[in-house]
């Protein structure tokens, strides 16, 4: 996951000009894990041709063929290295697990999935890479009535975090008369209280 380097940002990083994407976050074990990428690092090329920003960066690694590698020109640490990036399609660890929830809660009616670097990549939602999302919502059931959304990313139920489809089947299968549930919906984190 990375940032394009805008005139801004340049400036406070000490680079004479904007273009390329600075590193934000790595899948441990992934694919620019094991080429070496680091946070804070700048993507400037791959395979010789110039990345401007985030777009371009996706453009020339989609469009190299599976299996291979992309060589990226990195800044890091003002010297250039050059790394070879294995091309390979995003791993679907966890399983996706999809399970519509059903009970006496607030989330019965949602159809929930394990995220995971496929998931996230399909779903384009670059760095959600763990925790638990709901993919769709039956209508008037009380999830959809609760005005939940395809999209959020649950992080807590009842102040137990939320890790995978089965631990939030086991939270949600326990009688509550109050429930507190934290989620993510496009970047923001809110907090909503219900009781039954």
């Amino acid at each position: 996951m990375g940032q394009t380097i805008t005139p801004d940002l340049a400036e406070g990083l000490g680079r004479d000009r904007p273009g390329g994407v600075i590193v934000g976050k790595i899948y441990p074990g992934g694919p620019a894990d094991r080429a070496g990428l680091k946070t804070g690092d700048i993507i400037l090329s791959v395979d010789g041709r110039p990345v401007q920003d985030v777009e371009s960066f996706r453009f020339r690694v989609a469009t190299r063929e599976l299996g291979g590698t992309a060589t990226l020109s990195v800044s890091r640490d003002g010297r250039t290295l050059s790394l070879k990036l294995p091309l390979e399609p995003a791993k679907e660890t966890p399983p996706r697990d999809e399970t519509r929830l059903e009970g006496e809660h607030p989330l019965a009616g949602a159809v929930v999935a394990n995220l995971s670097p496929a998931l996230a990549e399909e779903l384009d939602l670059p760095g959600a890479w763990q925790g638990v999302i709901i993919i769709d919502i039956v209508r008037g059931s009380p999830a959809h009535r609760l005005r939940f959304q395809p999209g959020d990313i649950l992080l807590t139920v009842n102040r137990a975090e939320v890790h995978d489809v089965r631990g939030l089947a086991s939270q949600l299968a326990r009688p509550e008369r109050r429930w507190r549930i934290t989620f993510l919906r496009k970047g923001q984190v809110h907090r909503f209280e219900f009781s039954l």
